[in-house]
């Protein structure tokens, strides 16, 4: 499981420590709020003592992802439409802060003053954002010991969101009737639900959302580099539009129907998509892969000068982008990273939960035959999030690093 710092406990919405094992029958309910979709899920035990996957997915309307700060009366209530329709036990939560609200920052501090480093951390977000620290929620990873001109300095992932916008997101899950016990963050989400590399090699997560990419590298379940992009799914689609004179919404509609045509979960066979769409996004992808691919590079050669640990050779691509093979197949060629696909929900590391909630581990195929239905709902890439949310325990905190 990923080590998380300590300091992320100060994100709880409630003073008691997550333990949503009471009766060992649930998990915590994660919460996922992306860019276009809402993706929730739980992790339950049967009758039989086999842990199960309750998950369900909505696309949200564009009122809603252009502003859902405006719109939380209406958010709540397809967040409530969820629960009640899916079986869902309990109210517990944990929610991951929304991407596009968060600002990443790398921070290189003294590790002989650890002892301010929380102050530090804050008082340099705000600086670097031009606002008070009073307004902002910060959090940090502490990546570890880097070399800087022939120095140790202690490397921080620092993280910071509006205080505002962080208890908006608070309210909205008080009005679905949940008690938000943890707010998580992507990079931390992911790298709990990703399968490890058995050995010590780095791996390279690259999430490529609706609006933006987020790189994470890991190694030994520790987080070592985050950085986000603004630049996402949606990138595709306005080249798509304006090359096609038509709307958002007509190129959305009608990649989402041919990825339906070819089976859920599934990569759409490009020489079956409509040729005008295929071209054209043929096109878009050539322009975004070779941007994407050159900041990929930059972070690689950071986190490689920085840890001297050596660059990461495999990893996951994962959200809306894995489905656009040739965007998969182009940035691993010009990164040099053999990125892979996560196929089915099987894949995700379920082993802390097994073990957490003692369930009885049922055969492979019988846990593959469990999950597909959540691929018939979306790609398994789709679920990474909610899973590390949902395997969100009270051992990940206890795990951590105090400060």
């Amino acid at each position: 499981m990923i080590k998380l710092d300590e300091t992320i406990r100060s994100w709880k919405a409630q003073a008691h420590l997550l333990n949503p094992l009471r009766d060992k029958t649930c998990g915590p309910i994660g919460v996922d709020l992306g860019g276009r979709c809402l993706k929730i899920m739980q992790m339950r035990r049967d009758a039989q003592d086999h842990l199960r996957v309750v998950a369900d997915i909505e696309k949200l309307p564009p009122t809603i992802r252009d502003d859902w700060r405006s719109h939380l009366d209406e958010l709540a209530a397809i967040i409530r439409k969820l629960l009640k329709s899916n079986g869902f036990v309990g109210s517990e939560a944990v929610a991951c802060m929304p991407n596009d609200l968060l600002e990443y920052r790398n921070m290189r501090l003294d590790p002989a003053a650890d002892e301010l480093r929380d102050i530090e951390v804050q008082t340099q977000m705000a600086d670097l954002l031009n606002t008070s620290p009073e307004d902002l929620a910060v959090q940090y990873f502490d990546a570890g010991i880097v070399w800087e001109n022939e120095q140790k300095r202690r490397e921080i992932i620092a993280m910071a969101a509006p205080l505002a916008a962080v208890n908006d997101y608070m309210t909205l899950l008080n009005r679905s009737g949940l008690v938000s016990v943890a707010i998580d963050a992507t990079p931390s989400a992911l790298a709990r639900s990703v399968h490890s590399t058995p050995d010590d090699n780095a791996q390279l997560l690259l999430d490529v959302g609706y609006r933006s990419t987020t790189v994470l590298i890991i190694r030994n379940n520790e987080i070592r580099f985050v950085k986000r992009f603004d630049t996402g799914v949606i990138a595709l689609d306005h080249v798509v539009a304006r090359e096609l004179k038509t709307s958002i919404d007509q190129v959305e509609a009608t990649r989402e129907n041919q990825r339906h045509r070819n089976g859920a979960g599934d990569n759409p066979a490009d020489a079956q998509a409509p040729h005008a769409i295929n071209d054209a996004l043929s096109k878009a992808v050539a322009s975004q892969a070779q941007g994407l691919a050159k900041e990929i590079a930059k972070c690689i050669q950071y986190y490689n000068v920085s840890f001297r640990e050596g660059k990461p050779q495999t990893g996951f691509i994962l959200g809306g982008g894995a489905q656009e093979q040739a965007l998969v197949e182009q940035l691993s060629r010009k990164t040099g990273v053999q990125l892979q696909l996560i196929e089915t929900l099987a894949e995700v590391d379920w082993t802390q939960t097994f073990r957490t909630m003692g369930g009885r581990l049922i055969g492979r195929a019988d846990w593959v035959r469990s999950t597909r239905a959540l691929a018939a709902k979306a790609p398994p890439s789709l679920w990474a999030t909610s899973a590390g949310l949902a395997t969100y325990f009270e051992s990940d905190l206890d795990q951590g690093e105090n400060p």
